[in-house]
């Protein structure tokens, strides 16, 4: 809704917070509010849709449910080689592959840590579990397995790759010479 608690732009002020913190969210407004849907442009809401309360129980419905159709699709059209899916006993992780730059092993037992675009993820695991799970994932050195979709530059004289977003990783001397190959 536009209005919370008698501020009319409230819900304005939490969509943007909502966009900003959960950039694929969907958000759809309900609301008395129809003249402030421009106000949702200046607010850089990206809203699916706005559907103002005053609509019959019918049309308030079949918008609604318009609006899961066209999102359950979205979902259902996302290719599953695109999503790295990692679920154990101690963890579900899902996400975009191509979000994801490296994986290092933590000082803690078990512990590897994702690092990506917009986010770091610790759980369990190891680097040899990661490394299996798809083609893209090579291990450059013995704490870092990267995202070869990721590597933008290889530096032979201080042994690094570079990854988007100015990351870098260490190579090997036990893994050098595949690096180069594959570059």
């Amino acid at each position: 809704d536009i209005e919370i608690l008698g501020d009319k732009k409230a819900g304005l002020k939490l969509a943007a917070t909502i966009r900003r913190e959960f950039k694929q969210a969907t958000i759809i407004f309900l609301t008395a509010y129809g003249m402030l849907m421009k106000e949702t442009f200046l607010y850089r809401i990206f809203a699916l849709d706005f559907i103002e309360k005053n609509l019959s129980d019918e049309l308030l419905l079949q918008r609604l449910c318009d609006c899961i159709q066209y999102v359950k699709q979205g979902q259902d059209n996302t290719n599953a080689e695109e999503l790295f899916i990692f679920s154990n006993k101690y963890a579900q992780i899902k996400l975009p592959k191509n979000d994801i730059l490296y994986f290092e092993t933590l000082p803690y037992k078990h512990k590897i840590r994702l690092i990506a675009k917009n986010e770091v993820l610790d759980f369990t695991s190891s680097l040899n579990e990661i490394e299996n799970l798809d083609s893209s994932f090579v291990r450059c050195h013995k704490a870092f397995v990267v995202n070869w979709a990721n590597v933008v530059t290889l530096d032979k004289s201080e042994k690094l790759l570079y990854l988007s977003g100015n990351h870098s990783c260490p190579i090997s001397r036990a893994n050098y010479k595949k690096i180069v190959q594959m570059f």
